[in-house]
């Protein structure tokens, strides 16, 4: 089974002007994307490594999970590669979106069961559904929105599920503190 992997644009966004006022967001350039086993489907995450060393960042204590559905006729529920550009192209758009806000993180994207959503850490939810809601409809009318947020200031959500656990690395052969992938 050939598996494309999940990348959209590196987000570059350390100071970005938004309302006349400067907005910090967190990123870093480690990025890595995996597949894994979720249900006996696979599910692929796209997750900023470097946020490891910063979480929680105690600023942000708001995770938003905003994304969409989509079609595919794989039985895997993965996007088909038409798709998967698409939602690429889609995906930088629906995240600034939500950084362009306020203090923000955006820490990873998971893709699984014909839906992708953005994780994204924020210091306040003030006009976040809107904005998203907005960008999308704007972008796709007909895609179905998906949203919800929570308080997680110790980012679980980040730690225990965006970021691969041992076996994952291991499975991979990633090494973290050399951020690489590596061979036996």
């Amino acid at each position: 089974m050939k598996f494309t992997h999940l990348l959209i644009g590196t987000l570059v966004l350390t100071t970005m002007t938004a309302a006349n006022a400067q907005v910090q967001i967190s990123t870093s350039n480690n990025w890595w994307a995996y597949l894994a086993d979720y249900d006996g489907t696979p599910g692929a995450t796209r997750v900023d490594m470097g946020q490891i060393e910063k979480a929680p960042i105690a600023e942000l204590p708001f995770v938003v999970i905003a994304g969409t559905k989509y079609a595919t006729s794989l039985k895997n529920g993965l996007p088909e590669e038409r798709e998967l550009q698409r939602l690429n192209d889609l995906s930088d758009k629906l995240i600034l979106a939500i950084v362009a806000l306020g203090p923000s993180a955006y820490v990873g994207t998971f893709t699984h069961n014909k839906e992708q959503v953005h994780y994204v850490y924020a210091k306040d939810l003030t006009g976040v559904e809107e904005a998203f809601t907005k960008a999308l409809k704007r972008e796709c009318s007909t895609c179905e929105v998906l949203y919800r947020t929570k308080r997680d200031p110790e980012w679980n959500t980040f730690l225990k599920f965006l970021y691969p656990n041992q076996a994952t690395m291991q499975f991979y052969h990633f090494d973290p503190k050399q951020r690489r992938t590596y061979k036996q």
